[in-house]
């Protein structure tokens, strides 16, 4: 995976998100992160087999840092071979900053390297309307977004399952979840839900500034249109 990618996707996980929770924020300015956190981060970068990407390089708001959830995406490719049984295990690791989520594919499972089947919510809460969609460009990964009158968002978004994800887990609440036989993780922080699931083929994630209840429905209510 070239860095150009990876630092395409850590830019469009982080600013758009971010950016969305925070619009009038003011100046941007350099965040500094612990020796600690850098140090696990580049660890997962490690077992993920990819360029290691300098987060020190990264203007963020520090208003953002301490107040939202901070999803890095890292793509790697998954050795596969003929398909067997469908299971693609979700891992989490804890450390002190962050979670560290991993989709094992421990029986090389043939999972798709770019995303061909696309997925849609069939229910949005009232009052939302989609504001943002990817590109078409975007082949391993695709976003959804929509905001209301009082400027909360929801996003939905679907990746390729060569995917880790190091996910801000301090002061967040964290739950093992399964929905329609995807097992997934639901975190809570400062009144922003995030589902992330897999269903063997690719990696949901759903979050938005709604209960825990809507945002579970919007997850169940995922399918691949006609």
């Amino acid at each position: 995976m070239s860095e150009e990618r990876l630092k395409e996707a850590l830019e469009v996980s982080m600013e758009r998100e971010l950016d969305s929770m925070f619009p009038d924020s003011g100046i941007n300015e350099i965040h500094s992160f612990s020796l600690e956190f850098e140090k696990n981060m580049e660890s997962v970068i490690k077992k993920a087999k990819i360029k290691y990407v300098n987060i020190r390089q990264f203007t963020i708001r520090r208003s953002i840092i301490a107040a939202s959830l901070i999803i890095f995406i890292y793509m790697a490719t998954l050795s596969v071979e003929a398909f067997r049984a469908p299971l693609i295990r979700l891992t989490e690791k804890i450390y002190t900053e962050f979670s560290e989520i991993l989709f094992d594919n421990e029986e090389n499972i043939d999972t798709p390297r770019k995303i061909k089947d696309l997925y849609v919510p069939g229910y949005i809460p009232e009052g939302y309307t989609l504001k943002e969609e990817s590109e078409e460009k975007m082949t391993m990964m695709h976003h959804f977004m929509y905001t209301n009158e009082m400027d909360q968002f929801i996003f939905v978004e679907q990746y390729t399952l060569g995917v880790s994800m190091s996910v801000d887990t301090e002061g967040t609440t964290t739950d093992r979840i399964m929905i329609k036989g995807m097992e997934g993780i639901i975190y809570s922080k400062k009144g922003l839900t995030t589902i992330i699931v897999n269903d063997d083929n690719y990696v949901h994630l759903v979050c938005g500034y709604e209960s825990r209840e809507e945002i579970i429905k919007i997850v169940e209510s995922l399918y691949v249109p006609k």
